[in-house]
């Protein structure tokens, strides 16, 4: 249905295939323009600001998802400590990627309590690296991301992080 080569099969709620044809798909198109990127697109910083921002978003309500209901997430977010982990861009967005029990949400803003943080020095930064244009190593050298705090965390953040394009290709 998302691709635009399918129709849902409405079981109840026939009043409400008028909205899923109509402003459902302009929001999925609107979307689908912002995520799915060109070199081209890019050029154009608010355009690319657009970008970096929804990807971010993007990347941390996916680790929750897939933590709280893959098979493999769920064994990852089980072993991690609890703890708040800052996800930010250095003077603007900032995420929350909370665990507790073995559960995983996200939250906007900054954490007082974190336990660890991944910081990215800028947008562009931010960008690069999200859509696998730098790696993450590079990015790290360059000083481009600066992690800090408890390792453990951060470490399986990222193993949740490898398992996103598994559902975004």
């Amino acid at each position: 249905m998302f691709a635009g080569t399918g129709n849902p099969i409405p079981t109840k709620g026939f009043n409400r295939i008028s909205w899923l044809k109509g402003p459902f798909t302009q929001i999925t198109d609107r979307l689908t323009h912002h995520l799915r990127h060109t070199p081209e697109l890019l050029a154009d910083p608010d355009y690319a600001r657009v970008n970096t921002t929804l990807t971010l978003h993007l990347a941390a309500y996916s680790m929750a998802e897939i933590g709280n209901r893959d098979p493999i997430g769920r064994r990852i977010a089980a072993g991690m400590p609890d703890g708040d982990i800052q996800l930010a861009v250095r003077d603007d967005a900032a995420l929350i990627l909370r665990a507790r029990g073995g559960r995983l949400s996200v939250h906007e803003g900054v954490s007082p309590t974190r336990r660890a943080t991944m910081v990215f020095a800028d947008l562009d930064s931010a960008g690069a690296v999200l859509r696998g244009e730098v790696a993450t190593y590079t990015a790290l050298g360059r000083g481009d991301i600066e992690p800090s705090g408890y390792v453990p965390l951060l470490d399986k953040m990222n193993k949740l992080l490898g398992l996103v394009p598994r559902y975004l290709a």
